[in-house]
Parts: structure tokens; C-alpha cells; sequence
């Protein structure tokens, strides 16, 4: 199925909308963290730090690139900062900065200013 004069995929035109989020091809060094499940919505689906990101208002992976620019510590406070600022839901039941650790042990090894890469602890979002 092809697209219409705008640009729209049929499933677009049903919808009477489109996607407003960018999405690299291919995917990109920041899907592990983009999309971790964080916690279940109170209907059953899944919250994904993608969705979080999105609806802050903010480039989920500029968002990723910039967390993964900076030091660990850093990052990890300033998530924690944006998951406590969710209204109502997952974050509410969980300790955001316990999460935002997780979370940010998932993103990749940033570049050192020496060039070194900082080396990367295993963790799992659960």
C-alpha cells in the first residue's frame, strides 16, 4: 500500500493522525534504554522510557544522547528528576532513583575526554 498525497500511510489516514516522533532507521545504539519497560499504565500496557520521554515533552533520543554524555551520577539524577515528575502511575509506585539507575546502566558507554570508553555495568529493568 502506497502513500497518499500527504505523505500518509493508510493506517495514518484511518487514524486521522501521525506520528509526531522521529525514529531513526535501523535502530540506534539507545534502544535498549529507550525501550525498557518502566512499569505497567493503569490499563495494563507496558510504559517504555521512550513513552516517559515523549511525554515530557522531550526528543527521546537527543534526551538518551544526552544522558549518555554525561557522568553516570549525573544522569542518573537528573532521570530520576524527570521520572518523578510523571503524573500518577509507575513512577508513583516505584523509588525513582532506584530506576533511574537501572535505567541508565542501560545506556551506552560514553567517550571519555581522553577517547577511553567508560566501561558499562550489566543490569536488567524489572
Amino acid at each position: 500500500m502506497g502513500r497518499g498525497p500527504l505523505g500518509w500511510t493508510p493506517r495514518e489516514r484511518a487514524c486521522g493522525m501521525r506520528s509526531v516522533i522521529r525514529t531513526p532507521a535501523g535502530g540506534t545504539d539507545f534502544d535498549e534504554f529507550l525501550y525498557a519497560p518502566i512499569g505497567e499504565e493503569n490499563n495494563g500496557m507496558l510504559l517504555s522510557m521512550l513513552s516517559v520521554l515523549a511525554r515530557l515533552n522531550l526528543d527521546p533520543w537527543d534526551e538518551a544522547a544526552r544522558l549518555a554524555r554525561l557522568p553516570r551520577e549525573a544522569a542518573t539524577r537528573i532521570l530520576a528528576t524527570l521520572i518523578a515528575a510523571l503524573p500518577e502511575g509507575p513512577s508513583a509506585r516505584a523509588d525513582p532513583g532506584e530506576l533511574a539507575q537501572r535505567l541508565v546502566a542501560l545506556l551506552p558507554p560514553s567517550v571519555a575526554r581522553n577517547g577511553n570508553r567508560q566501561p558499562r555495568e550489566p543490569a536488567s529493568v524489572t
